[in-house]
């Protein structure tokens, strides 16, 4: 019977914090409960695995798929490197001109590097041992006690 309300983010930035929270939350999560991977003992650990894990991965798959597609030799690899090229291009062109994001593939494209830059900003958070100071304002100019 319990009741909990939340607040839609009305802005990026609003956004990056409670991603941030949310997903250093994760890492953290992942720390403390080594179980979670084990079938055995989770009997959602392929859903946990599919939706939590994949997730906080992507951002660092990201840059080695672009390596990797500049790295080959076929013209397939070749297309798909420049096709991602333009893609964060359109996104940081987005970034920059906030008028550009009423356009819906630059919009959306912003939306994707921002979260994966914000979920590889969750897993420093965590690296730096700020998990605990994550529901304040400011996370990364904490003062630990």
């Amino acid at each position: 019977r319990a009741v909990a309300y939340d607040t839609v983010s009305k802005d990026l930035k609003q956004e990056r914090k409670r991603k941030l929270r949310t997903l250093a939350g994760n890492w953290q999560l992942l720390s403390l409960a080594p179980e979670l991977f084990k079938p055995w003992k989770n009997p959602i650990c392929f859903r946990f695995i599919s939706h939590k894990i994949c997730r906080l991965i992507v951002p660092f798959i990201l840059p080695v798929l672009l390596g990797v597609s500049f790295i080959g030799q076929s013209l397939f690899y070749r297309f798909v490197a420049w096709l991602q090229v333009g893609f964060y291009t359109i996104a940081f062109m987005g970034f920059l001109v906030q008028s550009l994001r009423k356009i819906r593939l630059i919009n959306l494209s912003c939306f994707f590097l921002a979260m994966n830059l914000i979920a590889a900003g969750g897993f420093f958070v965590w690296c730096l041992g700020r998990c605990k100071y994550a529901w304040q304002d400011n996370i990364f100019f904490s003062v630990r006690k």
